[in-house]
């Protein structure tokens, strides 16, 4: 892949995900809402400084919602 289709496939993405955040933004979320959107956000690809800067919100709470994601993934696995 040339340098040009890699910037055109990280361009992708981000539109993507922007969109996703303006349909998803309609009204105020309550935290678990707010949980749920950083868990998708992280399924799609973004790093925690990303989702942090886009949500507005520290890396630290960011790392520790991914987390527990984490971790409730592995237990619904295990099942």
């Amino acid at each position: 892949m040339t340098n040009k289709e890699i910037d055109l496939e990280e361009i992708t993405k981000r539109l993507d995900i922007i969109i996703y955040l303006l349909i998803k933004q309609t009204k105020e979320k309550d935290e678990a809402q707010k949980k749920e959107v950083i868990a998708e956000l992280f399924e799609l690809g973004l790093k925690d400084f990303e989702i942090a800067k886009i949500l507005g919100k520290s890396r630290g709470y960011i790392s520790s919602v991914i987390t527990v994601y984490k971790k409730s993934k592995k237990k619904e696995v295990a099942k």
